[in-house]
């Protein structure tokens, strides 16, 4: 299903470049001058074949985490929408604005496990409480 999503954006993102794709590129620039995309190890490195490659995948992939949640989630980080507000704020504005949703408003904002960032980071496996 996000991989759906991912398609659907650069739909959107096609359909209203006029008014969007200033709003994107900026975002893409300031996100990667801030350097947080470089702390990432080598666990994230498909994130720099995806997110980074331009602004159109930075759209994409930050769209899949925005409305995401523990059942629907993008296949590397940031994978819910939480996560990208704490992990990369300049692309979590970028998708309220081009969505025009508050993040507030996401009904998956809350759906966070206590153990996700276990189970990502250490691989441990175990189902999701």
């Amino acid at each position: 299903p996000a991989l759906l999503l991912h398609e659907f954006s650069h739909c959107y993102h096609n359909l209203k470049s006029e008014t969007v794709d200033s709003i994107i590129s900026k975002a893409y620039d300031k996100a990667m001058k801030s350097g947080r995309y470089d702390q990432l190890g080598e666990k994230w490195e498909h994130l720099r074949y995806t997110a980074l490659k331009d602004h159109y995948e930075f759209f994409a992939e930050s769209s899949e985490a925005f409305f995401s949640s523990a059942r629907f989630h993008n296949e590397c980080i940031p994978y819910l929408h939480q996560e990208l507000e704490m992990f990369d704020p300049v692309a979590f504005a970028m998708c309220e604005e081009v969505w025009g949703v508050r993040g507030e408003d996401v009904v998956s904002r809350e759906e966070f496990p206590e153990r996700w960032h276990e189970r990502v980071v250490f691989g441990d496996g175990a189902p999701l409480d």
